[in-house]
C-alpha cells in the first residue's frame, strides 16, 4: 500500500533477557513493517520469540536494541490503538459475557451508555446475542473465543495482535473460528499481526507471512500470499487454492532449515 504510513514499524530490534544465570538473546536485528488494514502472520520454531515480538509491539516489553513504532510513534507502553488477544481467553468466571466484554472499556475509563450499546451490538453481530448474561462456564470453547474477540474489538483499536488465539480449540472448532475471526477483522478493516505455529493457518488468513529462525530469532523469509481469491476465505484457501501447497512447502522447508 504505497504512500501510506506503516501501522507497525519494527526497526533493527533486538532483545536480551537478563537473569541470575546470565543473558539470553531472544531476538536479533529484526526489521519489518505492517501496512494499515494488512493481515500479517509470523511463524517460527517453538520458543523462538514470536510472542516476545508481539509483547514489544504491545508495549509490554522494551527492546534492548532498535525501535518499535505504532502509527509513526515510538512505543513507550500499552496504547489504546492496539488490542491484544491471547491464546487463552482469560475470561473472568464470575463475570457475565457482557461484563467480560466490557473490561477493556472499564480499564480505559471509557464505559458509558454509547460504548455499552456498541459492545452489545458486537455480541449480537458475532453470534452471542441472547448470551449476554451467561457465564463463561456455560459457553463452548468457540463461543468463549468470540467473547475474547469482542473484548478486543470493544475499545475499537486500529491494530489487533493475535497470539495463537485458536491453539486451545479442537481442530474442527479451530477451523470454524479461524474463518469467523478472519472475516470479522477484515470487515472491521483492522490491521492484524497474528503469531501462529500453524503454517496452514498463516497462509489461509494472511496477506503476508514472515518466517523467523530459531532463537535468537531473525527474520529469514517473507512471503506475499496471493491465492487468486477475490473474496478471501480461510476455508476455501485451504481447500481450493492451487498455490496453497506451494506456499506451504516453501515455508515448511525454511522452518526445517532454521529449526
Amino acid at each position: 500500500m504505497p504512500g501510506l504510513r506503516p501501522a507497525i514499524e519494527v526497526k533493527n530490534v533486538g532483545l536480551i533477557y537478563h537473569s541470575p544465570d546470565g543473558e539470553t538473546e531472544a531476538l536479533r536485528d529484526i526489521s519489518f513493517t505492517v501496512q494499515p488494514k494488512e493481515f500479517v502472520s509470523i511463524v517460527g520454531p517453538s520458543g523462538c520469540g514470536k510472542s516476545t515480538l508481539l509483547s514489544l509491539i504491545a508495549g509490554l516489553l522494551k527492546p534492548t536494541k532498535g525501535t518499535v513504532l505504532v502509527e509513526g510513534q515510538e512505543v513507550e507502553g500499552p496504547s489504546p490503538l492496539v488490542g491484544y488477544m491471547l491464546q487463552q481467553d482469560y475470561l473472568f468466571p464470575w463475570r457475565t459475557v457482557l461484563e467480560n466484554a466490557l473490561i477493556g472499556l472499564e480499564v480505559l475509563k471509557r464505559k458509558n451508555r454509547a460504548t455499552v450499546e456498541y459492545v452489545q451490538g458486537l455480541l449480537q453481530t458475532y453470534g452471542l446475542g441472547g448470551f449476554e448474561n451467561y457465564y463463561p462456564g456455560q459457553l463452548s470453547g468457540g463461543m468463549r473465543q468470540r467473547v475474547a474477540l469482542v473484548r478486543t474489538l470493544a475499545t475499537n483499536p486500529e491494530i489487533c495482535l493475535l497470539d495463537e488465539p485458536f491453539g486451545a480449540l479442537d481442530y474442527q472448532t479451530r477451523l470454524f473460528i479461524e474463518e469467523e475471526v478472519g472475516r470479522i477483522l477484515r470487515e472491521n478493516e483492522k490491521t492484524v499481526l497474528l503469531v501462529t505455529h500453524d503454517i496452514s493457518e498463516a497462509i489461509a488468513m494472511s496477506d503476508r507471512v514472515l518466517v523467523l529462525s530459531n532463537r535468537p530469532a531473525r527474520l529469514v523469509a517473507e512471503h506475499a500470499i496471493d491465492l487468486g481469491q477475490e473474496h478471501r476465505s480461510a476455508l476455501s484457501a485451504r481447500n481450493e487454492a492451487a498455490e496453497f501447497k506451494t506456499y506451504f512447502a516453501a515455508i515448511w522447508k525454511e522452518l526445517d532449515v532454521h529449526a
